[in-house]
């Protein structure tokens, strides 16, 4: 190891597993080389325990998914609130399907005004997990064979970024102008989709629902609510679909429509999303 990092953090936001799986892979690959690694959900941190955490560690790693070269509005959030951090040193990674231009630079805007400075970033490709609404076109698959495939390629890249850290080599996918230019070939959909159409996007069929309260406990924007016999959306969804992909009645409609395509249930098999609202 050519650096003087020793402790290391990684905080992230994940909507349906993906970005998870790349954290834990990730800090167990920085583990296995010497450094002290920690994973921390943004979900489950206030502002002070996040600041705290950032001052006793010498790396600190963000990661997220990217909608069409946005940042979740949870990821938007944790940024916000934390302090000044002089010449932090900093990683960036973003999980996406094919392509996000640059989905880690975006991050990196936000970052660099609270005083951190990015040495490396990349971007991992994941199952996807979008399949209502315009997107349904999309292909969505839980076969453990074709997930085991992914992940494998996924696991490579994953472990070159990790030697790359530890190496201290300088690494910085999507920070070229020419990822500029693919990013804004998506944002002006994705703006229109993300901020309007997500928003008041997601309800509850009250015939289907077994009023579980599932999707109420996974929602990072409490667009979920209950008023005692009825679950309701309250207009505030980001578009992270784990109350859509993961209700076990498939009572969650995209603008009205009846859930009937397979759903995405994780990165592996038998994954769990309470997890991702955990420390």
């Amino acid at each position: 190891m050519s650096n003087s990092l020793k402790n290391v953090a990684i905080f992230y936001f994940s909507g349906t597993g993906n970005t998870w799986y790349v954290s834990d892979k990730l800090k167990n690959c920085l583990t296995e080389s010497g450094l002290i690694v920690k994973i921390y959900s943004v979900e489950a941190l206030s502002e002070k325990e996040s600041n705290g955490i950032i001052s006793k560690n010498d790396l600190v790693i963000f990661g997220y998914p990217i909608y069409a070269s946005y940042m979740p509005a949870p990821m938007i959030k944790f940024i916000n609130g934390l302090k000044t951090n002089e010449n932090k040193p900093s990683a960036i990674f973003c999980t996406q399907m094919i392509f996000s231009g640059d989905g880690a630079k975006v991050c990196d805007y936000l970052i660099e005004k609270k005083g951190f400075k990015t040495k490396w970033a990349i971007h991992f490709n994941m199952a996807n997990n979008l399949n209502c609404g315009p997107f349904k076109f999309l292909p969505v698959t839980n076969d453990e064979e074709k997930l085991k495939k992914m992940r494998q390629k996924t696991d490579k890249r994953i472990e070159k970024f990790s030697n790359l850290i530890v190496n201290n080599k300088e690494f910085k996918q999507g920070f070229s102008k020419a990822s500029g230019i693919l990013a804004k070939m998506q944002r002006p959909i994705e703006k229109k989709d993300h901020t309007a159409l997500w928003k008041n996007s997601m309800s509850i069929d009250k015939d289907l629902c077994i009023k579980c309260g599932k999707c109420a406990r996974l929602c990072p924007m409490r667009n979920v609510l209950n008023d005692g016999s009825i679950f309701y959306t309250n207009g505030n969804c980001c578009g992270c679909l784990r109350c859509h992909n993961f209700c076990p009645a498939k009572a969650v409609m995209y603008k009205g429509s009846k859930n009937i395509k397979e759903n995405y249930q994780g990165p592996i098999k038998g994954f769990d999303p309470i997890i991702l609202t955990k420390k």
